[in-house]
């Protein structure tokens, strides 16, 4: 591509160039467009996991309780 930019003038290299900035420009819109819908996915992740956690919390809690029940009621 170097040698064949080399027989343009500087019209030409001006529209070449003019081109490039506008790929380059819809390359680095995809690119936000892509991460923010990554970091969307992350934080839909991050609250499921943070739900699952409290749940089997919940869950671990209530068997302690369950256990320190039958513990007393098996003392009396």
């Amino acid at each position: 591509m170097g040698d064949s930019l080399s027989a343009l003038n500087v019209k030409e290299l001006k529209q070449v160039e003019n081109r490039l900035e506008k790929a380059i420009s819809r390359i680095r819109s995809k690119k936000h467009e892509l991460l923010l819908a990554e970091i969307e996915s992350l934080q839909k992740t991050e609250i499921e996991l943070d739900n699952e956690s409290i749940y089997l919390r919940t869950k671990k809690w209530r068997g302690f309780n369950n256990t320190i029940i039958k513990w007393l009621v098996v003392r009396r």
